[in-house]
C-alpha cells in the first residue's frame, strides 16, 4: 500500500482541504509510524496514477445548488498521470505521506494498518467555522495500490451545510522510469 507524495497532493487538492476524521483515542505517531513502516514497499519504476470522483452529494442542498455544485466537481474525473517511483522513494513507503498528513492541523483519531491495508480515519478543522473529516481505506502490493477517502465536509459556505464525496485513487507500476 503506497501513495507517492506527489499522488498525496494530488489527493489532498481534490479534496479541497488537508486530509481529515474521528475516534475517541487517538493513536500516538510512534504506533502510526510503526505500522506505516510495516506495510508494503512498492518497487521503484513507473507508476500509472489514476484519480477518480465516484460520488457527490449535498443531502441538504437545494435541487439546483446541487446541480450546480456537481458540475463544478465535474471538472474532477478522472484525473490520470504517471509517477517514477525512485528506490529512495520506494524505500520510504507509506511512511512519508503519514509524516506529511501529520504536518497539517489535522489530527489523526484511528489508525490501523497490516502489510497490505489500511485504515484510517482523520478530522481538520477548517476555515470560517467548517470542517472536514476523511476515512481513507486502502490495500496494496508491491506493484499497485487504490486508497478509497471518503469526505464530509460542514459548514456555512456549503449549500446546505453538508458535502459528502468520496475519490478513489489507484496505482498500478507500468514499468521503469
Amino acid at each position: 500500500m503506497f501513495l507517492t507524495r506527489r499522488a498525496a497532493a494530488l489527493v489532498l487538492l481534490l479534496t479541497g482541504q488537508v486530509l481529515a476524521g474521528c475516534s475517541s483515542e487517538p493513536p500516538s505517531q510512534e504506533d502510526m509510524l510503526a505500522s506505516a513502516g510495516n506495510m508494503v514497499k512498492p518497487l521503484p519504476g513507473l507508476y500509472r496514477t489514476t484519480s477518480r470522483l465516484t460520488s457527490f452529494d449535498l443531502p441538504s442542498a437545494s435541487p439546483q445548488e446541487a446541480q450546480r455544485m456537481r458540475t463544478m466537481m465535474d471538472v474532477l474525473e478522472p484525473q490520470e498521470g504517471t509517477i517514477c517511483l525512485t528506490g529512495a522513494d520506494a524505500d520510504e513507503g507509506f511512511v512519508a505521506l503519514l509524516r506529511d498528513i501529520q504536518e497539517g492541523d489535522c489530527a489523526v483519531e484511528s489508525f490501523d494498518a497490516g502489510a497490505t491495508r489500511l485504515h484510517a480515519r482523520l478530522q481538520c478543522p477548517g476555515a470560517g467555522g467548517s470542517s472536514s473529516t476523511v476515512e481513507m481505506t486502502g490495500t496494496g502490493s508491491a506493484e499497485s495500490s487504490r486508497m478509497q477517502l471518503d469526505i464530509e465536509q460542514r459548514g456555512p459556505a456549503i449549500p446546505g451545510g453538508l458535502l459528502e464525496m468520496q475519490f478513489v485513487v489507484e496505482n498500478q507500476r507500468v514499468g521503469d522510469c
